[in-house]
Order: structure tokens, then sequence, then C-alpha cells
């Protein structure tokens, strides 16, 4: 819906006459490069007159742009046209926004060239001035986008019109479905862990297990703060159906026994550091601590008996590893990565170093992984070898042979994150920006995803989390058995 009265702003009201060449050198001057040819042999078919409509910029906003959103246009709840003296401030507001999903830009380039198709296909003057474009994705169906638009038209020049949209959020893309719409908030901050007897929720007041079925169990607040969101304070480490809680900073450990939702706590933990990764052999988990970016760069490794919940500390990693990945085949222990300093940059070479760990043979070195190490993970294939990949989205496997050998591009939308990986029995799921399966095959390929949903695997599902409302979480899953 496009606003009216005192929102809506005036079309463009300056009366032209021009002549056929006039006419062709505007649309060649506003137009991209690889469109410029085009628009103007069709706008030329039709030179302007004082008669010709000016261009009609509610229309022109209510189409979204001229349908020129490389984004899903139908997420997208309020449309901007930005003079390039006002992109900061509109920058600044947008951040301050609440309850803002996503946006997504034209450049000046992209946004005449649209203006350009958008005007010869309704016979209309070329639309005048510099402009950038931006389109605002509301996260829910309620979520006050008239607010936006009454503060956003406080900017000068700026052009803002409130549209119909459908929240990404209850949008379920092909080979997932809906499991059941839950009644509780999923906060930003929520660590979520896929189990094998369901979905483990930790919030701030809550400890939580979903089945598989949408039916759940809560229990009481956690005994560590959870708060932040990504890398806070707060790690839970898988194990089986137990699930270990530890905090950076703190020698505290406890362990929930997801049957009771009960906490227990276990003795202190001999390196209260970040944690790099775990994993479990026999009945221990062995947690290996991310090497300080400054002081003392060791990267410290210790095991935990889930039984008697005894810690005992262990041979510290041969290299200092500040980002990377652990992972186990249930016999022994890869640990691969590098050393980055307080600024994220990598110290040394950039490609991650990696080391095989047994109790009987202790640490043994692999060669370097031929993949930029910013961000990377490693994860044990079965019946392919060890797998890593980074958000670089390069990916390689070093096989029963011992080389590693490239095997290209992980398909999913590039994002700033911290890869993780799970391994099921169709293959290894990666999650970044988005999901991608390295299946039985040792090929990628690309898997649907909702954006900003929590993934676990369960079972014989990939389940997720996404908030459907302010107060409520959709539970949705992709089955393994396709």
């Amino acid at each position: 819906m496009i606003l009216h009265g005192s929102q809506r702003w005036l079309a463009v009201a300056t009366i032209l006459t021009l002549g056929l060449s006039a006419c062709t050198e505007e649309a060649m001057s506003t137009a991209a490069p690889s469109s410029t040819v085009a628009i103007a042999a069709t706008v030329s078919e039709t030179p302007t007159t004082s008669s010709t409509p000016a261009f009609d910029l509610d229309q022109f906003l209510s189409s979204k742009l001229g349908g020129a959103f490389s984004e899903s246009e139908e997420t997208i709840g309020v449309v901007l046209m930005v003079p390039p003296r006002a992109e900061a401030e509109v920058d600044v507001m947008i951040g301050e926004l609440a309850e803002l999903e996503g946006t997504t830009h034209l450049s000046p380039e992209a946004l005449a060239s649209a203006a350009d198709r958008f005007a010869a296909s309704r016979a209309m003057r070329l639309l005048e001035g510099d402009w950038a474009g931006i389109g605002l994705i509301p996260r829910f169906a309620d979520t006050p986008v008239a607010d936006w638009v009454s503060a956003l038209l406080t900017i000068p020049d700026v052009r803002a019109a409130q549209v119909e949209f459908v929240p990404r959020s209850i949008r379920i893309p092909d080979g997932w479905r809906e499991v059941a719409d839950l009644p509780f908030r999923l906060e930003s901050g929520a660590i979520v862990e896929g189990l094998p007897s369901g979905m483990l929720v930790l919030q701030s007041d809550s400890t939580m297990l979903i089945d598989s079925d949408g039916s759940f169990a809560a229990g009481g607040a956690p005994p560590i703060s959870i708060s932040a969101e990504c890398c806070g304070p707060a790690d839970s480490l898988p194990a089986g159906d137990v699930v270990v809680l530890v905090a950076e900073g703190s020698t505290k450990t406890w362990l929930l026994e997801p049957g009771t939702l009960a906490w227990r706590e276990a003795t202190p933990r001999p390196n209260p550091g970040y944690v790099l990764g775990s994993a479990v052999i026999g009945g221990e988990l062995f947690v290996v601590t991310a090497a300080p970016r400054i002081g003392d760069a060791v990267s410290t490794m210790a095991a935990l008996d889930l039984d008697t919940g005894v810690w005992r500390q262990l041979d510290a990693v041969p290299s200092p590893i500040s980002v990377g990945g652990v992972t186990s085949d249930g016999r022994w222990l890869i640990v691969a990565g590098t050393r980055q300093d307080g600024n994220n940059s990598v110290i040394g070479d950039r490609n991650p170093v990696a080391f095989q760990y047994t109790l009987s043979e202790g640490w043994r070195e692999h060669s370097s992984i031929p993949i930029d190490g910013q961000s990377s993970t490693v994860v044990w294939a079965d019946g392919a070898g060890l797998l890593a990949w980074n958000y670089d989205l390069e990916s390689a496997l070093l096989d029963q042979s011992g080389i590693w050998q490239g095997m290209g591009n992980v398909p999913m939308r590039s994002s700033e994150c911290h890869p993780e990986s799970i391994q099921t029995r169709i293959g290894v799921f990666g999650f970044c920006g988005g999901i991608a399966l390295f299946d039985k095959t040792e090929t990628w390929s690309e898997v649907s995803s909702p954006i900003d949903t929590r993934f676990g695997v369960v079972d014989d599902a990939v389940l997720g989390l996404v908030s459907s409302s302010r107060e409520r979480t959709k539970l949705i899953a992709f089955p393994l058995d396709r």
C-alpha cells in the first residue's frame, strides 16, 4: 500500500520538450552500460513531447523499483529512493529501526537502468536526478513499518513508501515442512543444539528439549548466563544425549541430562579459555581451548569423564590455534586452524595446520590444509576422510592417500560467519550463510533454507527454529530420508 496525504511525495512536475536526440542522450547517461543500447532504442521510438506524462514515482515505488531487487521482492515492506548526499543519514536511521530483518540495495546505476525500463514501458518521461534504491525487510507481519516510513521521511529529499510484504519467517523453502508453531519466543542469544533425543534450547530463563514432532519439555534457567549472541560467555558442548556447559574465563562446568533436564556440576575445568571445539572418544569429552590472541599463545586440552564429571589435563596442541575446528572419527582427535592476533589477522601461514591425537601415541602433524584459514572448520566424513572448508567457501578433503584434494566451492550464499559442520548418515551438512550437503558421492549440493534460522540434526532430520512472531517460534524439518 502506498502512503497518501502528507506522506505521499509529489511526482516530478517539470515539463520538458525534448527531441529524439535529447531523449536518447538522457537514456544513455542514466542507464547501466549493459542496457544503454536497448533502452535508448526503445525510448527513441516514442520521442518525448510536452504531452508525455512525467515519471510516476508512486507507481515506481509500488512496483518495488520495477522489480529490480535481487532480494526476494515479496519480503520487502518499505521501499526507499535516496539521493547520494542522504545515504549516510539513511544508513544510520536504518541501523536504529526495530524489528528490521534485512535490507537490499540498488546502486544508482542499477536503479537508473530499472527506471529507464519502467518509463519506456509506460511511455513516461525518464526519471530525473541521481538515486540509490533500498528495500527494507520487516521481521514479522506486525512489524511497525508505517513508523519506519514516517521516520525516514524526516530526512530531506528521501522518498519512502510502505508496500505489501510476506514475512520471511513464514516462508518455508522446498524440501522443508512445518512441524509446529511453538508458544515461546526464541531469543537472539539462545544456544541451540541438535541431540539424538531432540532439539535443546538454552535461553536466559529456560532449558527446553523439543522433540522432532514439536512436543517439548521445559526446565529452569541454565546455571550459567545465556545472554550474548554468537560468541558469548557460554558454550554448550554436545556429548551424545549429555550436554556440557562451560563459560569462558570460568572453571565452572555443568552437565545436563536431557531425560530430566536437570543440571549437575562437574569438577572445575582445568583451562577456562574460549572453546575451540570438542569431540567424544569413549566415555570422555575432549575439549580444546583456543590460543589467546595476546599473551601466552597455547591451545590447551583436557578431557571430562561424562559419568563421574571429573576433568583431567592432557598435552597441549603442538602449535597454537586461535580459530579452527575439532573433530573425531571416534578413535582419534583432529585439531586444525590458524593462530590470529587481536585484529583477527592470521599470524604466519594462512593455510590451517592440522594435528591428530591419540591417547597411546600423542600428537602427530598432517600436511597443511590448502584453503585460507581466516575462519575454517574440519569434520570427519564417514567413508571419505577429513573434510575442511572455510567462510570463503573453499573446501578440501584429506582421503586415505594422505593427500589433500580440492573439492571445489561450497554452494551457499556468502556470509561473514564461522562455518560449522555436522556429520549425518547421508553425509556432512555445512552451516554458514546457508546450508550445503557433502554427500556420499563426495559432492557438494546446496540445500534451500530459511534465513536467520537456528539449525540442528536430530535423528532423521535437520530441524530448524525460526521466530514466527514476537512470542512464537516455528519448528521446521528437512528429512534425511529422501
